[in-house]
């Protein structure tokens, strides 16, 4: 079953749910500019996912250090047995019971539908099936994922994308703790962990990189605390938003006085050339005029 073309054409979801009802077997390839996602499918169900160049081993190193149980140095001695023993990383945390096969699968998962919600956001580029082909030839972890369930969560956390944007729009966001005592309220598992990594002054991107939920997940959480009146975002002072706009004004200005710069120089040029052939022009007149009154 070969099958490519463009996202404009034939939406993500769409291709998602063409291969899932198909049951392909393969690698189902989503690009956009220099970004690339890919989806391991094994009888129409996801088997694996990639972003780039980065597989479910990373988030998995992050994962392990994030929850406390590993430190980084402890990490490394690990993956230098996984190379000096030729076996996973994976096999090896398994039998040290520093993590579990269900946790691996959990995280697994957790990966792909963080995979799924980024290219669901994607609105254009080109998407390709390879048949045939696998995603991870040597994979020793078994997990079948429902494209459609994977779908309907995903499409659920973009629908709310825009409302969570308009409060926290951008990474470099500080948050801030307020008075309001966290007992007071009832709150969720991911709010949880947003809370227990918590200081006074960490930008929205360090909760990303810091939380292991996620990028979605932590957004959604950091939301749910700054409507709970739990978590603040650093408002900007009056003064920076005024200095701000004078700055805007000043590149608009700017901007103004280049186009400005390029019709004079244009009219220049223009009235230049004028006056050049209407020169020329007179020439050639009294040169008629001589020819003729010879």
């Amino acid at each position: 079953m070969a099958l490519k073309g463009k996202i404009e054409e034939f939406p993500v979801h769409e291709v998602l749910q063409f291969v899932a009802l198909h049951e392909g077997d393969g690698v189902l390839i989503f690009r956009n500019k220099n970004e690339e996602i890919s989806f391991g499918f094994i009888s129409g169900k996801i088997a694996g996912a990639i972003y780039g160049k980065e597989d479910f081993f990373k988030p998995l190193e992050e994962y392990i250090i994030n929850s406390g149980k590993l430190s980084s140095e402890e990490l490394k001695r690990f993956k230098s047995m996984s190379k000096g023993e030729n076996r996973s990383i994976d096999e090896i945390l398994i039998e040290e019971n520093i993590i579990t096969m269900d946790e691996i699968k959990s995280i697994i998962k957790f990966k792909i539908q963080e995979i799924v919600d980024e290219v669901l956001t994607w609105k254009e580029g080109s998407y390709s099936f390879q048949p045939g082909q696998q995603l991870y030839k040597n994979r020793k972890i078994d997990i079948l994922l429902e494209p459609n369930a994977l779908l309907m969560e995903g499409t659920r956390r973009i629908d709310e994308w825009p409302r969570i944007k308009e409060v926290l729009g951008d990474p470099e966001i500080t948050i801030f703790s307020t008075d309001k005592k966290r007992t007071d309220v009832e709150i969720g598992v991911e709010e949880n962990r947003i809370l227990e990594i918590h200081k006074d002054g960490m930008k929205v991107k360090d909760y990303i990189e810091k939380s292991g939920l996620g990028k979605f997940r932590t957004y959604n959480a950091l939301f749910n605390l700054i409507e709970l009146g739990i978590l603040r975002k650093e408002e900007k002072e009056k003064e920076e938003i005024e200095e701000e706009e004078r700055e805007k004004i000043k590149i608009d200005f700017r901007k103004v006085l280049n186009v400005l710069e390029i019709i004079i120089f244009v009219l220049f040029i223009l009235i230049d050339t004028f006056l050049l052939f209407k020169f020329k022009m007179g020439i050639i007149l009294k040169l008629f005029r001589r020819l003729f009154s010879l």
